[in-house]
């Protein structure tokens, strides 16, 4: 029996973790699709430029509705009514759910982003078994559903739900025990989601000053052993003096693959070439990839690919000795390709710019966290304006877990403790947050205006907001609050009844 593509390119889990290989893919930005086999299970992954796009696969428990059916969200019979659909249509279960009415779309939306979710971390915690990735674009008619997260947040929640026995895990790590530890950039990007998932961990910070893994594995508290195993297996943590990703069956490094060969000129010339593109490649943004400016036309764009393309296809190499120069052209090749896509594509290209700019300005680069973080401030700033205080205090830090960066935030934030607790100084830390991001931001000074009418310094209050308003005469917010203190201010007093005031004068 003929084998497919797919099943010829299929590695075993054992040789390459899925883990490791998430992280690699992220790397590199790829698109396409990562199939995974163990036994009569399967799964499948859509990757866009690196990320999870979507995840479905044949484990129930993993899928959306058992888990809005344990929630009391949906009927157990409206999801067996939905499940036998989708088996008698052939059909994926989270279609025939939405195509049988059972979840409403918002509710199919938080369906789809906990199967993404389940998938992918039982993909995470597979030990046995095989996987393929198959590259191709994501976008355009039949695209999957867009529940996009980071292979490290997702690395991330494997760790904290323990991936292995602690036996094995500390095995692992007592076997590279003399090796040195820093932290890589997909890491570095993610700071921010690794203290949110693991609140006051200590690997992180014990990492620098030519540390060892040993050193690490003495340090640090029992509870954190899989989030040391999980970071030095995948490459979050790089060890050793190269980038080389150590793993169970690692293949033979650069140097042991040219031992022994001849090269000629012309391949020694060709291989300090690839080098030398790697080296440049490694840092570089898309455009840079291309050759080409970050206002490049769609026409420079597609020149620019098929120069780049020619220059790493296999084809420029035929019949010639590379060693292990040759996997660093096909590398090349990928990434020049995932240019392309994200570049030839309008909505992907703004996107990655505003991903470019962000970067530049050293403020986090996950798009979906940031459209996420927006959302869950907007909900929170609902029911602060409602009153619904302590709820809005928890999604105001949510989003800021997501999004430290944005100074509205922590504004909102800093005047929801104010009013639960009437205590200026537990705000005021998070106001100074905010200004330190925004020194212009108008909230904080309304929010100020308030505490200080609040604690009875009308006068203050007015002076505050007199400041703003010079600043920024058509400011709604500081002109409703300059309102209400003048109606304040008209208000009559109210007389002492006639029992008060005999008491006064007696």
């Amino acid at each position: 029996m003929e084998r497919s593509q797919s099943q010829m390119n299929e590695v075993r889990v054992a040789d390459k973790p899925v883990a490791l290989l998430l992280v690699e893919l992220l790397r590199q930005r790829l698109s396409g699709v990562l199939t995974l086999r163990e036994g009569t299970a399967h799964r499948a992954l859509y990757l866009q430029g690196g990320l999870v796009r979507f995840a479905e696969g044949s484990v129930l428990r993993e899928l959306a509705g058992p888990a809005q059916v344990a929630a009391g969200l949906i009927k157990q019979a409206s999801f067996d009514r939905a499940h036998a659909l989708a088996r008698q249509q052939n059909l994926a279960l989270h279609e025939a759910l939405a195509s049988a009415r059972v979840l409403t779309p918002d509710l199919l939306k938080t369906a789809l982003k906990q199967q993404t979710l389940e998938v992918s971390l039982g993909a995470l915690s597979m030990s046995e078994g095989v996987h393929a990735f198959s590259p191709r674009p994501l976008d355009g008619p039949g695209a999957p559903p867009d529940m996009r997260t980071s292979p490290v947040a997702l690395i991330l929640e494997w760790a904290r739900r323990g991936p292995r026995p602690a036996q094995q895990m500390r095995a692992f790590l007592e076997e590279r025990a003399q090796l040195r530890v820093s932290r890589s950039p997909e890491l570095e990007k993610e700071l921010f989601a690794l203290k949110s998932l693991w609140p006051g961990e200590s690997v992180t910070p014990a990492v620098g000053a030519g540390r060892t893994v040993g050193e690490l594995l003495a340090r640090i508290k029992e509870p954190e052993l899989p989030l040391l195993y999980a970071l030095s297996l995948t490459g979050l943590f790089v060890l050793g003096t190269s980038s080389a990703r150590l793993h169970p069956g690692a293949p033979a490094t650069a140097a042991d693959e040219d031992r022994h060969k001849v090269f000629s000129p012309k391949e020694h010339e060709l291989r300090r070439m690839l080098f030398a593109e790697r080296d440049r490649a490694k840092d570089a943004s898309h455009y840079q990839l291309l050759s080409v400016a970050p206002a490049a036309k769609p026409e420079e764009i597609r020149a620019g690919f098929i120069a780049a393309a020619r220059k790493f296809h296999s084809d420029a190499f035929s019949g010639l000795e590379l060693g292990s120069a040759r996997k660093v052209a096909e590398e090349l090749f990928q990434r020049v390709n995932e240019a392309n896509q994200v570049l030839g594509n309008a909505k992907e290209r703004g996107e990655y710019d505003v991903f470019l700019d962000r970067k530049a300005k050293g403020l986090p680069t996950d798009v979906g966290a940031i459209l996420k973080a927006e959302s869950v401030f907007q909900k929170g700033e609902l029911l602060f304006n409602a009153g619904k205080l302590e709820d809005a205090e928890a999604l105001f830090r949510e989003a800021i877990a997501l999004n430290h960066a944005e100074a509205e935030f922590h504004a909102y934030l800093g005047m929801t403790i104010f009013r639960r607790r009437n205590r200026p100084q537990d705000a005021q830390p998070h106001f100074d947050k905010a200004r330190a991001l925004d020194p212009r931001l108008a909230s904080v000074q309304v929010f100020s205006a308030q505490i200080q009418s609040a604690q009875g310094d009308d006068e203050g209050a007015r002076r505050t907001l007199r400041k703003l308003l010079e600043q920024e005469p058509e400011n709604a917010m500081a002109k409703a609050e300059a309102a209400r203190l003048r109606a304040k201010a008209v208000q009559p007093q109210k007389k002492p009844g006639f029992l008060a005031g005999l008491f006064k004068k007696s």
